[in-house]
């Protein structure tokens, strides 16, 4: 049984980062929590999940709300008492022959022995009594009539096996919380109880309890494995079997030889042979453009399955917010004359932490196949016999002009576009017969990385027959509340007084759809918020 905190967070609510001390996170704050502040953070109650298996659970009244719970109370195991003078609401929970059923006024005894006490009556005064009671005796109570005012609320619940996931609105609105649930019900099947039931199978081994605790934890997370979901999804549950197998590889946590792929025995390891881990996969997920709201959802779920997240220079921090807490985190961002890793080192990164049998995410602004060098990383893993999975992300080729209020196309000024990056292999620009190319194109034209190669773009634009007063932008820090945004011309860029104060990295975007900013200029960062 599930119990959630009724009250405490309430509208008040928000966001903050931990308070800083001399540079360094203060007491209970760890490097990059997020908490909630509220008003009443002295009431909040813990969420946790109760077993009420075989312990006296009491309800008073005898109406249909009490008729509903006392269901949830069965369905859990509770040893269950209903006191009421009268009793409606239909059957129900009261055809059970072994509920304690007394036809009664409520009186303190009732609560004798109680685990866990509800107020369900018509009677607000009978309730607040109810409370009163329990909380002089030592007990956990609810009164239905007003759920913020107990001890603790009962969620929206949905059960896969021993899989749960629950949904509660601090009382304020039961509809939303049992919208979402279902919603749920699409969005977790039952493959997640069936999967727990492979886990807990490794689990039960003589051996598990034996191994380090540190092991164990990396264990379980070694076991999480997004096909053996979608097998049991699909109702492949032998191939899901077997893939899970394969994940457990020949580790042996209980003195037996483990299952082989088909199923069978395999035969013991030679003494002194060194284990064999089965390869882990590599993720190339696009982390977006910068805005964290941005993150697909099958982004978002490699990140938290992850061992091991490699991630760039451009993708947001916060993201690494989502990982497992225990994943191994490495930084090989690379910009311009600052490289945490070469691009050869990388791909040998990716491949030595997949053959340690780690699931890893490489974690790339935008999307990782857009200028992104995700095709290299992907070679380099298709080479070395790792498995890998291409997770697209929102481009910043779309995303940052939209935010700047700047259509790549429009009926009204332009009907194609073009993206350029500004920096190629080897630090080598394009060629004069390029850029007369570049020039001659009508359509949007982007260039990626360009603030330090701004001055460039212009001049040979200008040099190759483009209008000095054709429009320009340049947005650095696009979709973040660090974006800043510059607006001119050709001619007026080539002056070089709108470049002043533009830090990199950023995108030039030339081309008539810039002359839409006014009326299409509605993401404001929050510097600029009245």
């Amino acid at each position: 049984m599930e119990l959630c905190c009724p009250r405490g967070w309430g509208r008040s609510a928000r966001f903050y980062r931990p308070r800083m001390e001399n540079g360094i996170p203060g007491p209970g704050n760890r490097p990059g929590d997020f908490c909630f502040r509220g008003e009443n953070m002295q009431d909040m109650l813990l969420p946790l999940n109760l077993n009420v298996s075989s312990r006296l659970c009491v309800i008073v009244g005898g109406g249909s709300v009490a008729n509903r719970k006392c269901g949830k109370f069965l369905a859990h195991g509770a040893r269950v008492r209903v006191v009421s003078p009268e009793f409606s609401g239909g059957d129900g929970a009261w055809a059970f022959a072994d509920i304690d059923r007394q036809e009664r006024p409520y009186g303190k005894d009732t609560l004798v022995g109680a685990f866990l006490a509800i107020a369900a009556t018509d009677d607000p005064e009978v309730n607040r009594q109810v409370l009163a009671d329990a909380a002089e005796m030592g007990i956990l109570a609810q009164r239905t009539d007003e759920p913020r005012g107990g001890d603790f609320s009962f969620p929206a619940t949905l059960r896969r096996g021993n899989f749960t996931v629950s949904f509660a609105t601090d009382g304020i609105s039961p509809a939303l919380a049992a919208y979402l649930r279902a919603e749920a019900v699409g969005r977790y099947g039952e493959a997640y109880g069936e999967f727990l039931h492979l886990v807990e199978s490794v689990k039960e081994k003589r051996g598990w309890k034996e191994i380090p605790r540190e092991r164990r934890r990396q264990l379980s997370m070694e076991l999480l494995d997004r096909n053996i979901l979608e097998a049991l999804s699909r109702g492949e549950a032998d191939q899901a079997r077997r893939e899970f197998l394969k994940r457990v590889g020949r580790l042996d946590v209980s003195g037996d030889p483990t299952p082989g792929d088909a199923g069978g025995s395999a035969s013991p390891e030679t003494p002194g042979e060194p284990e064999e881990i089965a390869p882990g996969k590599v993720y190339l997920v696009g982390a977006g453009p910068g805005d964290p709201g941005l993150l697909t959802i099958r982004g978002m779920e490699c990140l938290l399955a992850a061992d091991t997240v490699l991630s760039d220079g451009i993708a947001n921090p916060a993201l690494l917010e989502m990982c497992c807490p225990h994943a191994e985190r490495i930084h090989v961002g690379k910009r311009k004359g600052n490289c945490a890793k070469t691009q050869e080192e990388i791909n040998h990164l990716l491949v030595e932490k997949a053959r340690q049998g780690k699931t890893v995410v490489r974690l790339k602004g935008g999307d990782p196949m857009i200028f992104g060098r995700g095709g290299e990383e992907a070679r380099a893993l298709s080479r070395a016999g790792i498995a890998f999975e291409v997770v697209p992300g929102v481009s910043c080729v779309s995303a940052v002009p939209a935010y700047a209020g700047i259509p790549l196309t429009d009926r009204e000024y332009a009907s194609s576009f073009a993206v350029y990056s500004a920096h190629k292999r080897g630090g080598l620009g394009f060629s004069d017969k390029e850029w007369e190319r570049i020039a001659g194109d009508t359509g949007t034209q982007v260039f990626l990385m360009g603030v330090t190669r701004c001055r460039t773009v212009v001049e040979k634009l200008l040099s190759f027959g483009r209008s000095p007063e054709t429009p320009i932008a340049l947005v650095s820090g696009g979709t973040t509340q660090g974006q800043r945004r510059v607006v001119g011309t050709l001619g007026s860029f080539l002056a070089g007084e709108e470049l002043s104060e533009t830090a990199a990295p950023g995108m030039i975007v030339v081309g008539d759809v810039v002359r839409a900013i006014p009326e299409m200029d509605w993401f404001r960062p929050m510097e600029e918020e009245p």
